[in-house]
């Protein structure tokens, strides 16, 4: 049983790593622009637009019996320049929304009312650090919350951003070691 699973986990470990490797070549041949990986909401809200796959907008339904809190959440990814870009967008609201819009890496929420309240969060790319631009890792977060003056307890959206970049080179490393061992073990190398 431990052979069969450390063949099973060498097997997908060198397959991450040729995934990587392949993908690494990609983006610099071929990259690609954000991409939407998944999205998930509480029943009151539904897409409106998705335009070129980089940018949502969702709306409240109309007419709908769901409680007028919930979250809506959003994960994105970008390969360009030997680099993966993954973004989440996490939104916790109470109230009554004019609107979210999530054009990565930014994500934009607006509260009805007249007080106009806007939480944003990433409102432009955050610059790496240089010791991170040189290795290609970078990890940024960003909090927003606003709140409705009419309403204090009934208008509150609280908007995180989290952005993880990844050279792809690091990924091929860490997909290495198991087949690398798998290959020692079994006298090939």
């Amino acid at each position: 049983m431990k052979r069969w699973l450390f063949n099973f986990a060498a097997a997908l470990s060198a397959l991450l790593s040729l995934t990587a490797a392949a993908s690494w070549a990609m983006s610099y041949a071929r990259p690609f622009d954000w991409r939407l990986l998944g999205i998930a909401h509480s029943a009151d809200l539904s897409r409106v637009k998705l335009d070129r796959r980089s940018i949502v907008s969702m709306m409240p339904v109309k007419g709908s019996s769901a409680p007028r809190y919930g979250y809506w959440d959003a994960w994105w990814a970008l390969s360009q320049s030997g680099r993966l870009t993954l973004v989440a967008h996490n939104v916790d609201y109470v109230g009554h929304l004019h609107g979210i819009y999530a054009s990565p890496p930014s994500v934009i929420v607006d509260l009805s009312g007249p007080a106009n309240a806007r939480a944003v969060a990433f409102g432009r790319m955050p610059d790496s650090r240089r010791w991170a631009r040189r290795l290609g890792f970078a990890w940024e977060a960003d909090a927003q919350q606003a709140v409705d003056d009419r309403e204090a307890a009934a208008g509150h959206v609280s908007v995180k951003a989290r952005m993880i970049m990844l050279p792809y080179w690091s990924i091929v490393l860490f997909g290495l070691p198991l087949p690398l061992l798998w290959l020692r073990v079994n006298r090939i190398l």
